[in-house]
């Protein structure tokens, strides 16, 4: 199956469209992202955005709440959403033939969503249950501790599903202001993956999308913290008869230059049985039972986190000194080239498996689109193959210095 490159359209209002054809596939996935996930929330409205979502399907006057997913089911297909920090996006998985039938209803739910009293309160009820669902989740709340540890006063110290206090004080002006502000033509990116011809796609998609909106403020940005100086902790206790540690450290945001290597650098940490964290705190200490490493590529600078689960009555603060023992190994003595190979190879495979849908494929240029521009994610492609053992020695030393680590523990 022959597969072509991104092809983009930008609409005069703004919108982004780029597709990419896979000639023959039985399928096609819509995908539409919008810069409108909690990074874009006022103020004491966390969980804004991802109420907004829920509200999106009570759908339009046309297509009211569950004529969506009955017709969806009825074609064969899937859809679904997701609310991030940086995004929200809506997508399809279609049987070719049903490629105009995302689009009619995005446009719809783009114009003309209408949020009534009644189904703004069932919607804000549910979220309000979401959120206590997360609250008897001890893995959450240990992340969530270290992402307010990390963070002072940005947005990413907020978890997206919202904070109880106020998910209950949000109002249905509120919602519409949100709506209004994000759910906009020049604020997505509409990208389309399958048996598609663009010039076809494209002149449906400026017959549906064409509105012209008044122009609207820009954001302004999120306010940057201060660095972190020294190490911050938060110890959680009783909510799991086994421990956890969680460190985090302050990365750049996704379109900087070491972003490839701090990529390979978390892969070097925890992706497989051979990684430093497994070799180490696994195999010959047995101290936990499983480690992780990760890093979300973000529109603002964000965390590479670390963490370890232990087995029963292993000490937290002991693992966290073990941790930052390879650490500065790694700072010290640096990364042999068969490391770094297998780092490489590691996360090619991720990226390859990632774009192996049409789904994937399509939520990836979205996804750089929105960051700047879809051909960023070749860019950070061609620089994985590039990284040198030098270039994951001194982004170790920049990133994960130990005066700025932020953890958390969970303790029985």
């Amino acid at each position: 199956m022959s597969t072509t490159r991104p092809r983009k359209t930008v609409l005069p209002n703004g919108l982004v469209l780029l597709t990419v054809t896979r000639e023959n596939s039985p399928i096609v996935a819509s995908l539409l992202m919008y810069r409108a996930g909690s990074l874009y929330e006022p103020a004491g409205k966390t969980g804004l955005a991802h109420l907004t979502e829920h509200m999106m399907f009570r759908g339009t006057r046309a297509r009211p709440q569950g004529w969506i997913d009955r017709l969806t089911g009825q074609l064969g297909g899937t859809n679904n959403a997701m609310t991030t920090c940086d995004h929200a996006m809506y997508y399809f998985v279609l049987p070719s033939e049903h490629w105009v039938t995302p689009l009619e209803i995005e446009a719809d739910r783009m114009f003309h969503c209408e949020f009534g009293p009644e189904a703004f309160e069932t919607e804000r009820r549910v979220a309000v249950e979401e959120r206590m669902m997360l609250d008897d989740d001890p893995e959450t709340l240990v992340y969530e501790a270290v992402d307010t540890l990390a963070f002072d006063r940005h947005p990413y110290r907020y978890p997206v599903v919202g904070l109880t206090s106020d998910i209950k004080g949000l109002t249905q002006d509120d919602l519409q202001g949100f709506y209004a502000a994000r759910y906009r033509p020049e604020q997505a990116v509409l990208a389309g993956v399958g048996s598609l011809e663009h010039d076809r796609v494209q002149a449906e998609v400026e017959m549906l999308f064409s509105a012209d909106c008044a122009a609207r403020e820009e954001y302004a940005g999120a306010v940057e913290d201060a660095a972190v100086t020294e190490p911050r902790r938060s110890v959680l206790s009783g909510l799991s008869p086994s421990p956890q540690v969680v460190l985090a450290f302050r990365t750049p945001a996704a379109v900087h230059e070491d972003t490839p290597a701090l990529e390979l650098l978390a892969a070097l940490f925890s992706s497989g049985r051979s990684s430093l964290m497994y070799a180490r705190l696994v195999d010959d200490l047995g101290m936990a039972t499983d480690v992780s490493a990760s890093r979300i590529p973000q529109t603002d600078p964000g965390l590479l986190y670390l963490s370890a689960s232990l087995h029963s009555g292993v000490s937290p603060e002991e693992c966290e000194d073990e941790i930052l023992k390879l650490v500065s190994g790694l700072v010290e003595s640096g990364v042999s080239e068969n490391g770094l190979s297998r780092a490489r190879n590691l996360t090619r495979v991720d990226l390859m498996l990632g774009r192996e849908t049409c789904l994937g494929q399509a939520g990836a240029v979205a996804f750089w689109e929105c960051l700047g521009d879809w051909r960023l994610g070749e860019e950070h492609e061609t620089r994985l193959e590039s990284v040198t053992a030098a270039d994951i020695r001194r982004v170790a030393s920049i990133y994960l210095d130990p005066a700025g680590r932020s953890s958390a523990w969970l303790v029985p």
